[in-house]
């Protein structure tokens, strides 16, 4: 058979290809789904594919409705295709040629038949797609009507968007750029102001910008006229991406801006079209090309450029002095009448921009009409929808509130040239909340805006009819219930400097009187009616209380007031009818109402405190009931502004501090749990807390008596390990742990020590004793305290501690006084002698306890797990009992060890509590145990969460609940065994440490945010092992568990560098020389934890202050020698490049943080 010709071939394939195109163009989106499946068989399949896509669109005189059906089907696969060649690095090496595609395809296909079939498909395939989307983009230019508008957001529109930025953003070897060329050259609407809007848009794509300010820079580079003045007039916008804070986007606009310039040389501006900026365009872009070092080297350069040239005075070290004499007034007003002018057309974005760039020029910008207008509109969206709640209108964007707040704020800067009007009734508006939520950012940030730019001069320059008005509106904005906006009107009301004839003004007007003629001295009349005050009605009562205690308490912060001593406060103040007002806020039923009365009791006891005394139980009283009723932030702060300003008086009245905390403490549990705590915080700290926090503790605790007392007969009295596990548990105790632990011990200790002297048990009742449990139980939890024994192992504070000794000495003599007083105590004589046995006792007692720990083995059914239970309990008080080492114990310890994985969780926890008393007792004796105790222990830990769920679902226990107690409970029981484990047999536990320290470092239950016992008793254990345990024993698996702690988050990680730290400080100098460079390596990779910034950690700061806690203990050690070289990699690593494919800046920053925390650290500790 004849071996057809290479062109015979082609022409067939070409035939058939056409074929193809012609029945998939009647019905592109049916087909499309099929090819691209035909296409996974082979990369051959997918050049067949991408052929008859390509003829498609050559199809001749298709319209704009074939094409989108084309479009719609094609173009998702089409990118999904280029984006997998882009990802495999298949995209061809050579440049696009259009000249290639001459009229059909046959060229690709004259290409397959020459190389007999043995073409790199996939590199062919890559080609084939930039033609594709080339002819794609010659079907949209010509079948795009021409009568579509750049501001419709229909489907031409947006497919010109798409395109575009497809390309932009798969610019890879510039395969693109002709693209790009094509489309912005030949597409119907104006490509100017299309790239425009893309490069002046919130949020693009960085390479999406850069691209399209190089087709800017491109246009400017063609010959077409008719697109010379559209460019030149679109120079306001390019100062959007010249002041972008990405450096690319900066040089790419100052490349257009170069580009307008070299076109002003090119085109006569002066040939008859009238322009605003004909006459100082070229001029202004010659300047800003000068400037282009400085402006593209920093972003700040380009706004302290524009307020040199165009404002009347600017001092800026960034730019030259002489900028400014460029131009005369007039062509100033000109550039920023142009500049304004077109930036008002743009997008909201590009107005904040843009009047960011020129807030230096003050009010300067308020010259342009448009701006006043823009005002006034934003203004008027503000009232309606805001403050009137009017939804007819849109509400104000978060970019229109800063276009609000920067309007503002150039109102309120007044130039030395400006002699338009000042805005005295927008001024005003802006500081109107109305009754709107203090929340609402459009009401509060304009407002903030206004209060912190207004200025004495601004004050003085408002008619005295605005200043009034602006004045009350400040003493209004006094009291406000937003923070912001109330520490902001403070501030105002201290910088202006207003008349003392206002405020006169301003109280009569309160008082509904005129003042006297006979002057200022004078012109206060002592009687004044206060019905309408003291009434609080509807009407006025509301709006007068808080506007005269607000202006009251101006008036005694503002000690530089010209004449303040003319305004008599004391008049004032004694025609109030402070009964009257206590009756008042006790009776109202609105927060509003109450808060008001409030501030104006405040104001009375800082203004004339001897009138408060006569009320003052009754105004404490109210005090600690409105506790209760505090919904909000606002109502905190007027609660603690009145508890600080009537404690003092409270105390000048030699009232008892207890009398005073007993009111609150009675109303504590009708208060919220969340808002307990900052309101007994404020009370101790206005009371001071080395005094009142004993008294606080003695109240809790006789509150928890009384309660539980009721529940609790005389003859459960005796129970009371019964009695402080209950105790514990009751809100009064933990609220008690909560208020210490927001100290230091050094004010604790003290208090403890003045709650025991402040207990009495001189007498026979029981309470007393009830309320000396809790405290000895208080104070047992709060010794365990890791504070203090760091405090004492470093010695610092050493004199502020000392109350630890009177503590102790007090609690002996309370002791003597309990055994005194207890009927049922034993003598001392008898204590003594249960140590003491003889021959025959001892046999008894070995064969009481084998009966026992046949008990412990032999109940085994569910029926006699009370009977275990008991057995098992029974030997712990025998070990403590009778502490002797007698041989017996290891036996109970074999058999009782052995029930650590009982399925019953109580009878799990007391085998491990018995487990922990046996080993103490019995020390290296228990060694040929171990193995057993340790497995057992450590699966009983792993397993238990997972127990207790199971139970719970399948109610195989025979206890009704699980309840978290009972977990809590065989935690510590956990705990407790390992202790004396550790304690015991420390120096044989290396084949555990292991599992024991991912017990101790990774389990969550003995984590800092734990149970505060669990926790305690944790760290306790993780420091015996560093003290018990060899370096060389626990380094290895304390070095290998870092890993694994960064899964586990922050507290993990804390905790191993902690103890990597204590066994740093227990290492000798030859463990030193043979472990440092371990552990400094260590160290360096989680300092880089801040540049990492893994999911896991959640609190950055604290887990490296661990870290470089660390390195500082560990250089302490090290000679001069060993430390340079550690030193010097750690300068190396900060100033390495950490590769990351967000920001690379961001990272290295991460590192010098890092870097700069370890430095100081280390000049503070080698000092």
């Amino acid at each position: 058979m004849q071996r057809l010709e290479h062109g015979r071939i082609s022409s067939l394939n070409m035939h058939t290809v056409r074929g193809l195109a012609e029945t998939f163009s009647m019905h592109p989106e049916e087909f499309v789904s099929w090819l691209v499946e035909c296409c996974k068989f082979s990369e051959l399949s997918k050049t067949v594919f991408f052929l008859v896509l390509l003829e498609s669109f050559m199809t001749p005189m298709i319209d704009g409705g074939q094409f989108n059906a084309l479009y719609d089907a094609c173009y998702p696969v089409l990118k999904t295709e280029w984006n997998g060649l882009k990802s495999a690095g298949d995209l061809p090496a050579k440049e696009f040629n259009p000249s290639m595609l001459n009229g059909d395809s046959k060229a690709f296909l004259d290409q397959l038949v020459e190389a007999d079939f043995n073409t790199n498909f996939r590199q062919l395939n890559s080609e084939i797609l930039i033609y594709l989307f080339w002819r794609l983009l010659d079907g949209f230019v010509s079948t795009m009507p021409a009568d579509f508008s750049l501001d419709d957001n229909g489907k031409w529109i947006c497919t010109l968007q798409d395109l575009y930025v497809f390309f932009a953003v798969s610019q890879s070897k510039n395969v693109f750029q002709k693209h790009l060329d094509f489309l912005v050259t030949k597409c119907k609407i104006s490509p100017v102001r299309f790239l425009s809007k893309i490069f002046t848009a919130e949020g693009a794509f960085v390479a999406v910008q850069v691209e399209s300010l190089h087709s800017f820079a491109f246009l400017c580079s063609q010959l077409d006229e008719s697109l010379h003045f559209q460019l030149l007039a679109e120079f306001p916008s390019l100062l959007i991406p010249l002041s972008s804070e990405n450096q690319d986007i900066r040089i790419a606009a100052m490349s257009c801006i170069e580009g307008l310039c070299t076109l002003c040389t090119r085109v006569n501006l002066k040939n008859g079209q009238s322009t605003i900026w004909s006459h100082f365009l070229e001029e202004l872009l010659t300047l800003i090309v000068q400037q282009r070092r400085l402006i593209l080297s920093d972003k700040n350069v380009l706004p302290s450029f524009l307020t040199s040239l165009l404002s009347s005075s600017c001092h800026s070290l960034l730019v030259p002095q002489t900028n400014g004499q460029r131009f005369n007034q007039s062509i100033k007003n000109d550039i920023l009448v142009f500049i304004l002018g077109s930036t008002l057309k743009l997008s909201t974005y590009a107005k904040l921009v843009i009047l960011s760039l020129l807030k230096g020029i003050g009010s300067g910008i308020m010259h342009v009409k448009d701006v006043e207008s823009l005002l006034f509109e934003l203004l008027e969206r503000r009232h309606q929808y805001h403050v009137g709640n009017e939804k007819s209108c849109h509400r104000l964007s978060k970019t229109e509130i800063g276009i609000l707040c920067l309007l503002l704020e150039s109102c309120t800067v007044l130039t030395s040239s400006s002699d338009g009007p000042i805005y005295e009734d927008q001024l005003l508006e802006a500081v109107q909340l109305g009754g709107v939520p203090y929340e609402d950012p459009a009401i509060v940030q304009p407002c903030v805006t206004l209060l912190r730019n207004l200025s004495t001069s601004l004050y003085r320059s408002l008619k005295t009819e605005k200043q009034e008005q602006l004045f009350r509106s400040l003493v209004f904005l006094f009291r406000t219930g937003n923070g912001d906006v109330q520490n902001a009107a403070k501030a105002a009301l201290l910088r202006i400097k207003f008349t003392c004839s206002t405020v006169v003004r301003m109280l009569d007007s309160v008082f509904e009187q005129e003042v006297s003629s006979t002057g200022l001295a004078h012109g206060m009349k002592k009687k004044r009616q206060m019905a309408s005050l003291n009434q609080i009605s509807e009407t006025s009562g509301k709006n007068a209380l808080p506007f005269l205690s607000s202006l009251l308490d101006i008036l005694l912060l503002k000690k530089d007031l010209e004449n303040r001593s003319a305004i008599m406060l004391e008049d004032i103040i004694n025609t109030f009818d402070l009964k009257l007002l206590v009756e008042c806020a006790r009776s109202a039923k609105d927060e509003i109402t109450r808060n008001q009365v409030f501030s104006l009791l405040s104001t009375v006891a800082k203004v004339t405190p001897d009138k408060v005394l006569d009320h003052i139980i009754d105004i404490f009283t109210v005090i600690g009931e409105s506790a209760v009723t505090q919904l909000d932030g606002h109502s905190q702060r007027v609660f603690e502004v009145l508890t600080s300003a009537i404690v003092p008086c409270w105390l000048s009245k030699n009232n008892s501090v207890d009398t005073l905390v007993q009111i609150f403490v009675n109303v504590l549990p009708d208060i919220a749990e969340h808002r307990r705590l900052s309101i007994i915080i404020h009370l101790l700290r206005t009371l001071g807390e080395i005094d009142s926090l004993g008294s606080l503790l003695l109240l809790l605790f006789r509150s928890l008596v009384s309660r539980t007392r009721v529940s609790c007969s005389d003859n459960n009295l005796h129970s009371w390990d019964h009695l402080t596990a209950q105790f514990s548990t009751e809100w009064e105790f933990i609220f008690a742990m909560q208020i210490s632990d927001q100290y230091s011990c050094t004010i604790w200790l003290p208090s403890l020590v003045k709650l025991l002297q402040q207990i009495d048990i001189g007498t026979l009742s029981v309470e007393p004793f009830m309320e000396l449990l809790v405290a000895m139980k208080f104070i047992s939890d709060k010794l365990q305290d890791p504070e203090i024994a760091f405090k004492l192992d470093s010695g610092e504070d050493s004199g502020d501690i000392q109350a630890l000794g009177i503590l102790s000495e007090t609690m002996k003599d309370l002791g003597a006084m309990r055994l005194k007083h207890d009927r049922r105590a034993v003598t001392s004589k008898s204590i003594n002698s249960w140590g003491h046995l003889d021959e025959s006792a001892v046999e008894l007692f070995k064969q009481m306890c084998l009966v026992i720990v046949k008990l412990v083995d032999d109940s085994s059914d569910d029926c006699n797990i009370a009977l275990k239970i008991s057995a098992v309990s029974a030997l712990e008080v025998l070990v403590f009992k009778f502490p002797s080492n007698y041989s017996i114990f290891s036996t109970c310890l074999a058999s009782v060890s052995k029930h650590i994985q009982s399925d019953n969780l109580v009878v799990s926890s007391c085998c491990l509590r018995t487990t922990g008393a046996l080993i103490n007792v019995l020390g290296p004796r228990a060694l040929p145990e171990l193995p057993s105790i340790m497995e057992n222990l450590l699966k009983r830990s792993c397993i238990v969460s997972s127990s207790v769920s199971s139970r719970i679902i399948s109610g195989e226990d025979n206890t009704s609940t699980v309840s978290t107690d009972l977990r809590e409970s065989l935690f510590m029981s956990v705990i407790l065994a390992l202790e004396a484990i550790v304690d015991k047999l420390g120096g044989f536990l290396n084949p555990y440490l292991g599992e024991i320290l991912k017990l101790l470092v990774l389990h969550p239950k003995f984590a800092p945010e734990s149970d505060t016992k669990l926790k305690l008793k944790a760290d306790v254990i993780r420091k015996l092992i560093t003290e018990k345990i060899p370096v060389r024993l626990s380094l290895p698996p304390l070095l290998s568990i870092y890993s694994e702690a960064m899964n586990s988050g922050d507290s993990s990680v804390s905790i191993a560098f902690e103890m990597l730290g204590n066994s740093v400080r227990t290492m000798d100098r030859s463990t030193v020389a043979a472990h440092y460079a371990k552990i400094f390596d260590l160290c360096l990779v989680a300092l880089d934890i801040r540049c990492q910034r893994p999911v896991s950690i959640r609190n950055i700061d604290d887990v490296e202050k661990n870290v470089i806690n660390t390195m500082i203990i560990i250089t302490m050690k090290l000679t001069e020698t060993m430390f340079k070289p550690l030193f010097i990699r750690c300068i190396e690593w900060a100033e390495s490049n950490v590769y990351d494919i967000e920001s690379v800046r961001s990272t290295t920053t991460d590192r010098a943080i890092s870097f700069y925390g370890l430095v100081n650290k280390l000049a503070e500790s080698h000092r």
